[in-house]
């Protein structure tokens, strides 16, 4: 693994970050800036997580996992330019988000994303819990891509809930709309 749960994360202030963890474990790092991941990936089982304190991430790379969930936190925006793929649950947590042509998969577990401002998932992208939910809570506007769950998808936003193309596919549909016109 690369650095170790809790405090033992590994600290560090990079430009851009590529991993590949060939043999089992976890990856842990806190990122101390802006930072551009060019790709991450775990060839057994093992986990990502990554939290960043300063400044916005973007996701160059694809992150993928044979086996294992993914957790992504930044206090600044989230850009997912390449695919993440993981077994169990992907959690990412950030000031805004945008994801520009990406496929977000989980193939056993749930995906959520908690955006405390705007989050936008362009026309050519992705979002697909195989065996799961998806569970969106957006502080201000969001824009959809296409979504997939073999569960249930539910859709929370303080603004509009709009659609830059693709459809929606899940069990049961649920949409919260607070000051959306």
């Amino acid at each position: 693994g690369v650095g170790t749960t809790g405090l033992g994360g590994l600290e560090l202030d990079v430009a851009t970050l590529d991993i590949d963890n060939s043999s089992h474990g976890s990856v842990y790092v806190n990122l101390l800036s802006s930072t551009t991941v060019t790709g991450m990936t775990l060839s057994d089982y093992g986990s990502i997580f990554i939290h960043q304190t300063a400044g916005d991430l973007t996701l160059d790379g694809p992150l993928a996992l044979d086996s294992g969930r993914v957790r992504v936190t930044t206090v600044g925006e989230l850009t997912i330019n390449a695919d993440l793929t993981a077994t169990d649950d992907v959690r990412l947590v950030a000031n805004a988000l945008d994801v520009n042509g990406a496929t977000l998969t989980s193939s056993r577990g749930d995906i959520e994303v908690r955006s405390r401002n705007d989050a936008d998932f362009d026309s050519s992208s992705l979002v697909h819990a195989t065996q799961g939910d998806i569970d969106y809570t957006i502080g201000g506007e969001v824009r959809l891509g296409d979504l997939s769950a073999g569960g249930h998808v539910t859709i929370r936003a303080r603004g509009d809930i709009l659609r830059n193309g693709g459809e929606i596919a899940a069990t049961n549909l649920k949409l919260y709309s607070q000051n959306g016109q």
